[in-house]
């Protein structure tokens, strides 16, 4: 049997307390807290539920405050406290010393997602230079193919008219 054990209720395991989970000592030696000693004898059950030795209580009020328990209880308590204090003036320094190297980290990724931000818009704004040369060079190659396609034309009617002069020469 643990200290532990010997401050929580043996129905609900919650610990027992000075307040709404005292500790009620069963004829047998067992605990068990205010509301469930209240639960379990409206539901009729009037025997230990480790070692089933009956009890005779018609309510809670029959049943006595374990009063070792009860002042183990507040010793613990005390204890946690003292403890606490303790250790929360060694536990200073250590908080200092984190808090600046959890802001040096903080600041550390704020400055990546700063680089990361301006890369970002570097590749946006290259991106978009590129797709404008691709662009231009798309509209000049089609305004290429349409300036051969007219000197093509123009070639050719030319080479029509010379024909047609050539022809006429010829006849005179």
């Amino acid at each position: 049997m643990t200290v532990d054990s010997s401050i929580k209720c043996i129905k609900c395991e919650e610990e027992f307390n000075s307040i709404s989970h005292r500790p009620k000592a069963l004829p047998c030696s067992h605990n068990m807290c205010t509301p469930c000693i209240e639960n379990y004898i409206e539901s009729n059950m009037k025997e230990c539920i480790v070692c089933n030795k009956a009890f005779d209580a018609t309510s809670a009020e029959d049943i006595p405050v374990n009063t070792a328990v009860e002042n183990l209880i507040v010793c613990i308590s005390q204890f946690k406290v003292d403890i606490l204090k303790k250790y929360m003036g060694r536990l200073e320094p250590n908080t200092s010393i984190l808090n600046k190297y959890v802001s040096n980290k903080t600041e550390i990724i704020t400055k990546n997602e700063e680089q990361v931000q301006i890369l970002q818009k570097d590749i946006e704004d290259d991106t978009k230079t590129k797709d404008e040369a691709l662009k231009d060079i798309t509209e000049n190659k089609i305004m290429s193919d349409e300036i051969k396609e007219y000197i093509e034309k123009i070639n050719t009617e030319n080479d029509g008219n010379i024909n047609s002069v050539n022809g006429s020469e010829v006849d005179a």
